[in-house]
Formats: structure tokens, C-alpha cells, sequence
């Protein structure tokens, strides 16, 4: 279960996560909603590992 559904996400660390999709997507030149939504996909569905 994330920390996000055990109410373990504080404020704090959900303004530092935005803040680095927005500074990941003007660095990259890519919209921030195209990085979040990335983001989450990632987060939801990990690549098993290769090893």
C-alpha cells in the first residue's frame, strides 16, 4: 500500500514531488501533466527487473 493511501504523504513532500515534475519537464521541454502522468504509470506498473 503507498503512503498516499496510509495518509503517510505529507503536504510537504507532495509540494517537493510537484516541484520536480515541474523543474523534470521544463528541463526536458516536455508538458507537466505528459511527466506526472509518465510518473504514475511508472509508479503503478514497474518493469520487472531484468536480472
Amino acid at each position: 500500500m503507498g503512503r498516499q493511501q496510509e495518509n503517510r504523504l505529507t503536504v510537504e513532500t507532495a509540494a517537493r514531488v510537484q516541484a520536480a515534475v515541474a523543474a523534470h519537464a521544463e528541463a526536458t521541454g516536455q508538458g507537466r501533466y505528459a511527466v506526472e502522468r509518465e510518473l504514475k504509470r511508472v509508479v503503478r506498473h514497474p518493469e520487472p527487473d531484468a536480472g
